[in-house]
């Protein structure tokens, strides 16, 4: 959608009318899955398919607001992204699974635990990683000190790496979208 560095909504076909958001999304059985946040609707109004946040990730941010008076979010300082059947030949695996490390941060937890430009990133706490979106998101609401457990693939060998995940920088999220504008 572009709203955020980390997307990970619910679509929806519920209606959300534009300037109307923060209302709950209700599944069949009236149980809270997701707090409203947009529309996407090519006529303006509110038909068109609508996006929320899911409950858990909001209970998240009042967590840490309550506790914390800010929303911080773990940072790993890898720039990734997803592979396909190409890049997998070229890197000599067998199969198009995990998330290429295109770029590392100086000075980033990933290059203080020995991550480098090139890996495949296979899984975190031994969870199967399927996506950058899911990688990132689940970095994000891993908190900042926390140690985490990394399945890579270097070389056409499987290793595992520990990392203690940072805070994200204040300036991150600016950082990168002037990143890819500029690559535009």
């Amino acid at each position: 959608m572009g709203i955020s560095d980390y997307e990970n909504f619910i679509q929806t076909d519920a209606a959300i009318n534009p300037g109307n958001s923060g209302g709950p999304l209700l599944n069949i059985h009236g149980k809270v899955v997701g707090i409203n946040t947009a529309i996407f609707s090519r006529s303006g109004g509110y038909m068109g398919i609508g996006f929320a946040i899911p409950v858990n990730m909001a209970k998240s941010v009042e967590e840490q607001l309550r506790s914390n008076g800010k929303v911080t979010r773990g940072w790993l300082g890898l720039a990734i992204q997803d592979m396909n059947e190409d890049l997998a030949q070229s890197f000599g695996v067998n199969k198009a699974e995990g998330i290429l490390v295109a770029e590392i941060t100086k000075g980033s937890p990933a290059k203080k635990a020995g991550i480098q430009q090139g890996d495949i990133i296979l899984s975190l706490n031994g969870k199967k990683i399927v996506d950058v979106t899911g990688l990132r998101n689940r970095i994000a609401m891993t908190p900042p000190g926390s140690e985490v457990s990394l399945q890579i693939i270097r070389e056409g060998r499987k290793k595992d790496v520990r990392v203690v995940i940072a805070e994200q920088p204040a300036d991150f999220s600016q950082a990168t979208r002037m990143r890819s504008r500029k690559k535009k």
